[in-house]
Parts: C-alpha cells; sequence; structure tokens
C-alpha cells in the first residue's frame, strides 16, 4: 500500500465551494475563449495594449457580455487562426510545461532522482529545454496528420512512429500496455486518492509539484507521484489543470512502473488529442508539443546551430538553441520554406531517404572541398609571403653594405 507523508500537503483552508466540486466541471464554451483569443490578438496588433493581462481580459469579457446569441455564435465555429497571415503569430494553449519538470527535478534531492532513473525516466533528469516556441508548435500542430502519423516539414512527408518518441524523448516501452484496469473505488486506489487529496475533491498540478517537492522519502508515494506529475505536465498532460488521478489505475504496482509502454502510450496520446483538437475546433490543445517541437529541430539538417546528434535531443535543445535556430530559418524564408534541409534520424542510426541523404553528402563533400582549398590557398600565400620577406632581406643586407662603403673622395 502507498502510504502517504504526513507533512506534504498544506495546513491551508481548501477552496470555499457552494456545490461539490466534482458537478461544477461545467467548461466555458469555445465560443468565448475564441472571442477572447482573437481580440487579444487584435488589440496587440492595433497597439492598444501591450499584452493580455488581467486587465485585458475583463476587459474583453465585458465585450463578449455585450454580443447578442447571434454575434456569440458566430465564435463557436471560429477558431483563432482563421486567418493565415496569423498562424505563426498566435501562441496555442496547452499545459505542456517542460519546464515545471525541470524546475521540479532540479530541487530534488539525489535519493529522488535515483528513484526516477529506476522507474525508466532518466531522461528527464537532464532535459534542456525549459519552454515551448508556441509559433513552432502551432505550426507543428497544423502540419501533424494524427490519422496517418505524419508530418509535413519543408515539403516533405515524415512518418511519426514510437521509436522516433524513444529517440526524441529518451522515454521507453518496458513491454506492458498501459491499461486502466480495475476500478478507482478498489480499496487500494481509493487508500492512494485519498493519501494525494488530502480531504480535497480535486488535486491540481502545481498542487501536486509541491507535495512531490514536500515529500522526505523516494517512497512508493513519491515514485507514483511523479509519474503522474510527469503524464500530466509534460508526456500526456490534458486540457485541464487538475490530475487525472485515474492515472493510479496503471501507476498501482510501483514496482512495475518501468515496465509499461510509456512511450507508446504518450504518442498515442498525443495523436488522439490533436485529432480532437482539430474536429472539435479547441482552444487548448492536449499531448506532448515538446517530442514534436524536438522532432522538427532534429530533422533539419543543418543549419546556424551544431549540436551533437549523438546523444537525446531532449538533452541539446534549450531556450539558446532553439532561439539560434528560429533565427536561421527566418533568414531561410521561415517554416514554409523549401530552402530548409530536412531528413530523419533513425532510431538505429541515419534515416534511409536516398534523396535527402545524397544531398547530405554532396553538401558535405562542397564543404571538403572547399576546406581543401582554402588549405591549398593558405600555402600559397605562406610561399608568397616568404618569398617577399627573403627578398626585402637581401635588400636591407644591399642597402647596409652600400651605407658601410666609404665614398670615394
Amino acid at each position: 500500500m502507498v502510504k502517504k507523508n504526513n507533512d506534504v500537503h498544506s495546513k491551508g483552508k481548501n477552496p470555499k465551494t457552494t456545490k461539490d466540486e466534482s458537478k461544477m466541471v461545467i467548461p466555458r464554451k469555445t465560443g468565448y475563449f475564441n472571442f477572447l483569443k482573437i481580440k487579444g490578438h487584435e488589440m496587440k496588433k492595433q497597439k492598444i495594449v501591450d499584452k493580455v493581462d488581467t486587465k485585458t481580459k475583463k476587459e474583453i469579457a465585458n465585450m463578449w457580455q455585450k454580443l447578442d446569441a447571434t454575434q456569440k455564435a458566430e465564435y463557436d465555429s471560429k477558431t483563432p487562426s482563421t486567418n493565415a497571415s496569423n498562424k505563426g503569430c498566435l501562441k496555442i494553449s496547452t499545459r505542456c510545461s517542460p519546464k515545471d519538470i525541470k524546475d521540479t527535478i532540479n530541487v530534488l534531492s539525489d535519493e529522488k532522482k535515483a528513484a526516477i532513473e529506476e522507474m525508466g525516466f532518466v531522461s528527464l533528469l537532464e532535459m534542456k529545454c525549459g519552454k515551448l516556441s508556441h509559433s513552432l508548435c502551432h505550426f507543428l500542430v497544423d502540419k501533424l496528420d494524427p490519422a496517418e502519423s505524419s508530418i509535413v516539414l519543408h515539403g516533405k512527408t515524415f512518418k511519426i512512429s514510437v521509436d522516433d518518441f524513444v529517440r526524441i524523448m529518451g522515454v521507453k516501452d518496458g513491454g506492458e500496455e498501459v491499461h486502466f484496469t480495475g476500478s478507482m473505488d478498489d480499496q487500494d486506489i481509493v487508500n492512494m486518492r485519498n493519501s494525494f487529496l488530502g480531504g480535497k475533491k480535486l488535486l491540481k498540478n502545481n498542487e501536486l509539484k509541491q507535495i512531490m517537492v514536500g515529500t522526505e522519502e523516494a517512497s512508493d508515494f513519491f515514485k507514483v507521484g511523479f509519474v503522474m506529475f510527469a503524464l500530466c505536465t509534460l508526456l500526456c498532460p490534458t486540457t485541464s489543470v487538475y490530475v487525472n488521478l485515474k492515472y493510479l489505475l496503471p501507476l498501482r504496482d510501483s514496482k512495475a512502473i518501468a515496465r509499461k509502454n510509456w512511450a507508446s502510450y504518450s504518442l498515442r496520446f498525443l495523436l488522439d488529442s490533436v485529432r480532437s483538437f482539430k474536429e472539435n475546433n479547441q482552444v487548448y490543445i492536449g499531448g506532448c508539443l515538446l517530442f514534436l517541437q524536438l522532432f522538427y529541430l532534429d530533422a533539419i539538417a543543418h543549419g546556424s546551430v551544431l549540436v551533437d546528434r549523438s546523444v537525446l535531443p531532449l538533452t541539446v535543445w534549450g531556450k539558446v538553441e532553439t532561439e539560434k535556430m528560429k533565427k536561421w530559418l527566418q533568414k531561410k524564408g521561415g517554416f514554409e520554406s523549401d530552402k530548409v534541409v530536412v531528413m530523419k534520424t533513425e532510431y538505429g542510426g541515419l534515416g534511409d531517404d536516398a534523396k535527402t541523404m545524397t544531398h547530405f553528402a554532396e553538401e558535405l563533400s562542397s564543404i571538403k572541398k572547399d576546406v581543401a582549398t582554402l588549405v591549398a590557398t593558405v600555402a600559397r600565400m605562406d610561399k608568397s609571403l616568404s618569398k617577399i620577406m627573403s627578398e626585402l632581406s637581401s635588400r636591407n643586407e644591399e642597402k647596409e653594405r652600400t651605407l658601410r662603403t666609404p665614398c670615394p673622395h
């Protein structure tokens, strides 16, 4: 049984509610969020505001209240990206937060980090990326075909597989499917749920983060909690701020965590989330958008950023590297440019895309020839310089002899 740590829950009062919170999960209509997104972008574009802060959101909410039912209905079918020119400008809304995972791990004890490694999530300990590039993620989601598990990058179509998720994220399959069998009313599940909730009805992601940091030992309680936190904030985030406590079902045996197929489950979750996002015109999108971002950066055959491709992209691409690459891409014409060469690295090595590999080989050969030419040029210049120095030396010696020779009277 997973035991609760007595000191991990705050002693403050729970937020006041007038009704059972479990019966109050009534999401606001998509139309309002689309209106908020569109108006916020318009106000920034027109220089009315510098950013859409709380005050601005209240102003937009007042505008929304003044619309009649017909006007509001118009925004139900709209999405913030209806204007193609705005696709790269508007932020995509997601709960995927690499920074939360990174910040949490940074303050954990060595004992807890060892437990994370033992469960098969060692790559998260070395994660470099802190924040997502929302403009890039918006573009990638648009280009991803979840039904075919493929994505179009700079005119080329790439299939995305579980091996890609393993290669990019370092999260592997252990052999057992992630099943949600059993009941949330099973006594061991009830006990675990109560340990995390601490008397509350629901648990927010940031509250779970505080619990993980506050837990003193790397116990089963910590192990289950950390994996839930990793799933809800990075690998399989939903559109909600609340922890999906149903993960307690596949996590009920902490010793079996490393044996689960987390890579397959995470990729499938991403594809399902993108499909739902596109079909239902949602504002928030679930799934591991960090994987898409890293998949794209890793696919660029060459650019302004030199990275070690022998290690996990998760541990290579940080904020600095990503921003440098984005600036280079802008000079090349942007995310849609046909001047950018892309190639796919397979799990066991380079891919078999013959045309791309041939192009890459030709580029490398051309660079080698340029280097050889430069070396030869430098050698010739060195030889010429030596000759000039020798001539100058001879002239100086001749001049000195002339000066020493006495003049005839």
